[in-house]
């Protein structure tokens, strides 16, 4: 049969691409309906009453028992970063510093915090009021992943129907739920199947043309990410190189000199705020360790519970991956159970040696030996499970082959679906059985062992209902009472059956058994994913009496707090909370910072010279702590070297500036106690002004005896050099797409002389 012409295709592939957003868009909207319309808020605001007594005042019948509390790290800092960002944009500054947690640090360059060069975030925060910025934010990665996905798999030749159920199948993706705290990862995903897409063919008409075109996704990627996921580009170029490469050495030059080309383009799109991401990761003190097990090597062969994620728990309950220092560890890579199967039957299907399906086929089990080998090595300690994306990747894409296979031909199976029926009644047995029967006669034993352990607990500060409600719900979640298990179970069976003895329709057959499947995926990350009541947010926004009683001491001039507690929980501002209150402390919450905290003296304490007030909380649970101000020496942020009859007071402050009035007076040197840090420098420039470093991290400024008025200024010092490497680059992509342009016009237009 003659190959339709090019030309011909693009009207017919562009009208599926708009039924299959359309269904995508759909989907997306029945599950996260009421943040679309503005009636919750994708952050779990509910762990604040729960979980932070100070804060008992936005929900007083909370019983410590949040809808989901692996998601903390949102309330923590997320929420309140991307607040801080959306005000600064709205009154048209560029948002680089946080001036209130850690005592002062870099904020567009930290590596888990705001994605501000992500374009579809630029463009919604200018757009929308901050609460329906934040929620369509986080809706548009499963909107792009799920188009770039369904583009991916047609290009490549699939049919409609597989490649429509492999797009949502990566949308919707365990990892989507169990990242959603890391919106950062999530985003830059969304873009590589057009990595995948655009080097194929690159490779397949041997034109560097796509190589140069993919640098734009290849730059969407790393400005959509940060310093954690700007790693994985390069683990999913070394699973193409081999899935294309192998048998293949005529394409390596290609290959290797095409892929370092694109990804190298993108990073130097990205240079502007990846540079300063890499500074700040080279001027950290990093005091987070990766919590490890004896058992973490076994992650990769232990994520086979992926076919039925249930076996080891779920949030709402005992996780067992926590054997191997993980959490949900079966969801990460769960795209249904029988979509799953159907994945499994992908890998066993034939590829002519050679071709192109081969080619593809071979990418996919890459991927997929990418995330085992990652998991199963000390690895796992640098790429961490987030790398399950490239699994799902190779999983959808096996999942197409399969599915092409079972339509194309619909043949008894008999094998694989009684192994596939006997799993699936096996699975049953042991969760109903032993959640119903089991499970409650050592039930008191594992709740007083768990109680235990929590007293130890590094990763989350004592929340003992919490740890009841997980013991007691292992029945609720495990079991048929969830509808998550009892639909993965019938799509399981109905699929076992049907690979014994295929149905006259089988393509009708196995979209039915997918919709069956995909229901508890979709169901499992509307519990997940965090939607709270828009209100719960408010309150949490306009503070509480503690809240305000500290905050309205501060602010007068810019004052610092010291907090001190038996947990985090107690704080009065958990985690970066303070950025909501503009309240300037020595705590935060992150990876990469430089911590005025760690610099204690010998008994432990923080120096006063840091702080002007402490607030302590000396017993768990209460909603009031003690604000005391140290009434003795200079102010915490400013003094003066030497002894000096100089006031000094904030004028203005900003996520990039600070404004200071200083009396008139002798010429001396000021110290600044927030975080020395490079890129501050006085704007305007006063003449006599200096600003050197001050051990072990502040800022000594001389002040002549002239000046008065002192305005500083932070900019990365990679800003401007970034800047003009991306302009460098982009003429530079211009001028390769033309010339290539031409050629190709050439070669088209030359005819051999007879």
């Amino acid at each position: 049969m003659a190959q339709e012409p090019r030309f011909a295709r693009r009207p017919r592939r562009a009208r599926e691409a708009a039924f299959f957003f359309l269904i995508s868009l759909t989907i997306t909207l029945v599950l996260f309906w009421p943040a679309a319309v503005g009636e919750k808020i994708f952050a779990p605001v509910d762990i604040a009453p729960n979980f932070f007594p100070k804060f008992r005042y936005v929900d007083p019948t909370a019983a410590g028992v949040p809808a989901n509390h692996y998601v903390i790290d949102m309330i923590l800092g997320d929420i309140s970063r991307n607040q801080m960002v959306h005000a600064a944009w709205q009154r048209g500054e560029m948002p680089w510093w946080d001036p209130y947690t850690d005592a002062g640090k870099p904020l567009a360059a930290e590596a888990n915090a705001v994605n501000i060069s992500d374009p579809w975030k630029v463009l919604i925060f200018h757009s929308l009021p901050f609460e329906a910025a934040y929620n369509w934010i986080r809706i548009v990665p499963f909107l792009i992943s799920g188009l770039s996905m369904f583009w991916l798999l047609r290009h490549l030749g699939f049919s409609l129907a597989s490649a429509l159920w492999s797009g949502l199948l990566f949308q919707f993706a365990g990892c989507n739920a169990m990242m959603f705290s890391g919106p950062t990862v999530q985003a830059s995903f969304a873009y590589y199947p057009l990595l995948w897409g655009l080097w194929d063919r690159g490779i397949g008409e041997g034109k560097w043309r796509w190589f140069i075109i993919s640098s734009l996704p290849a730059a969407l990627v790393f400005l959509s990410g940060n310093l954690q996921s700007h790693s994985y580009p390069f683990l999913f170029a070394m699973a193409f190189a081999i899935g294309y490469g192998w048998r293949h050495q005529s394409r390596w030059l290609l290959l290797v000199g095409g892929i370092g080309f694109a990804l190298t383009l993108g990073l130097c799109f990205a240079a502007p705020f990846v540079l300063s991401q890499i500074e700040l990761f080279f001027l950290n003190v990093r005091r987070i360790h990766p919590e490890t097990s004896r058992f973490d090597s076994l992650t990769g062969l232990a994520s086979i519970v992926g076919f039925f994620p249930w076996l080891f728990g779920t949030f709402r309950t005992l996780d067992l991956s926590k054997v191997f220092a993980q959490t949900g560890l079966g969801f990460w890579i769960y795209i249904g159970s029988a979509a799953m199967v159907i994945a499994a039957l992908g890998f066993r299907t034939r590829t002519t040696p050679g071709s192109r399906n081969a080619d593809v086929k071979r990418t996919a089990l890459a991927l997929l030996g990418v995330y085992f080998l990652v998991c199963s090595t000390p690895l796992l300690h640098v790429f961490y499970t987030r790398v399950a994306w490239l699994a799902v990747m190779g999983l959808v894409v096996l999942f197409a082959f399969g599915w092409n296979e079972l339509t194309s031909n619909p043949n008894a199976r008999r094998r694989w679906g009684w192994v596939t029926v006997t799993g699936a009644v096996l699975i049953a047995a042991a969760l109903n059985v032993g959640g119903f029967l089991i499970y409650p006669q050592f039930q008191s034993r594992i709740e007083t062992r768990v109680l235990e352990r929590e007293r130890t607990n590094k990763f989350l500060d004592q929340a003992p209902a919490l740890r009841k409600f997980q013991v007691a719900n292992w029945p609720n979640e495990v079991t048929f009472k969830n509808p998550e298990t009892a639909l993965a179970f019938a799509g399981l069976i109905a699929l076992g059956l049907t690979l014994v003895r295929p149905p006259a329709r089988p393509r009708l057959w196995l979209h039915s058994i997918l919709v069956v499947s995909t229901i508890p995926l979709l169901w499992f990350d509307h519990r997940y994913i965090p939607m709270q009541p828009m209100a719960l947010w408010e309150k949490i926004r306009a503070g509480g009496p503690e809240q305000r009683r500290v905050s309205e001491n501060l602010d007068a001039d810019g004052l610092r707090l010291l907090e001190s507690a038996p947990g985090g929980h107690e704080h009065v501002f958990p985690g970066a909370m303070a950025q909501l209150f503009k309240a300037h402390v020595l705590h935060g919450h992150s990876s990469l910072t430089l911590r005025h905290a760690g610099f204690k003296d010998a008994d432990g304490l923080v120096p006063p010279p840091l702080y002007d007030y402490e607030y302590s909380s000396p017993a768990r649970g209460r909603e009031s702590g003690e604000l005391r101000a140290r009434k003795d020496g200079p102010s915490a942020r400013f003094h003066w070297a030497a002894p000096l009859e100089r006031k000094v007071g904030i004028v203005a402050e900003t996520l990039c500036t600070l404004t200071l009035d200083v009396a008139p007076g002798a010429a001396g040197d000021l110290i600044r106690t927030d975080t020395y840090y490079p890129g501050w420098r006085m704007s305007p420039a006063v003449p006599g002004v200096t600003i050197r470093f001050e051990p072990p991290c502040f800022s000594r400024i001389h002040v002549p005896a002239g000046v008065t008025r002192l305005r500083f200024k932070y900019e990365p010092r990679f800003w401007r050099p970034g800047l003009f490497l991306a302009a460098g680059s982009a003429v530079l992509t211009v001028v390769l797409l033309m010339a290539s342009a031409r050629r190709s016009r050439i070669r088209a237009n030359f005819t051999p002389a007879l």
